[in-house]
């Protein structure tokens, strides 16, 4: 089963490469300027560019001793066959993308460094950070609440 992590990959590759040919660090830069991250791990990129290569919905040209990724009949097929769940896929990136440009990547930064250097903290500002903490987290919980129990009312 894969996981909603790579699906969204394999499908931002294949969408990025119908556009135009790509090398690899090129799309990984793209498509991380695409979801609004700093940067997508090539971790998940390269075997997703393996596998299409092998399964051949993309092929590999080398230019300028550079391996560069050019989409295929059968790649393009595979969209075509694909496009309920390419635009479900590219509504989600959008949504991501919105979510890390409104606040979701400074968080997530924040925790990393939290993370890192809590043990290294007086007990004094440990206190603090946990009332923050849990204070937060509350105010989330009850915009969402609220939010849910509004589209339930208005059913």
């Amino acid at each position: 089963m894969k996981t909603k992590k790579k699906e969204l990959m394999e499908y931002l590759i294949l969408y990025h490469i119908r556009e135009k040919p790509y090398h690899g660090y090129k799309l990984i830069c793209d498509i991380s300027e695409d979801i609004g991250v700093p940067k997508v791990s090539p971790s998940f990129v390269y075997p997703v560019l393996s596998r299409f290569t092998k399964k051949k919905y993309i092929k590999v040209i080398l230019h300028d001793d550079k391996k560069v990724y050019e989409i295929t009949d059968l790649g393009l097929e595979y969209l075509k066959e694909n496009s309920e769940k390419l635009e479900k896929i590219l509504k989600i990136k959008d949504d991501i993308r919105e979510f890390h440009l409104s606040g979701g990547e400074k968080l997530h930064d924040v925790l990393n460094v939290l993370h890192s250097e809590y043990s290294k903290l007086d007990s004094e500002s440990k206190r603090k950070i946990g009332t923050c903490m849990i204070n937060f987290s509350n105010e989330l919980e009850k915009i969402i609440y609220e939010y849910k129990l509004n589209q339930n009312y208005k059913k």
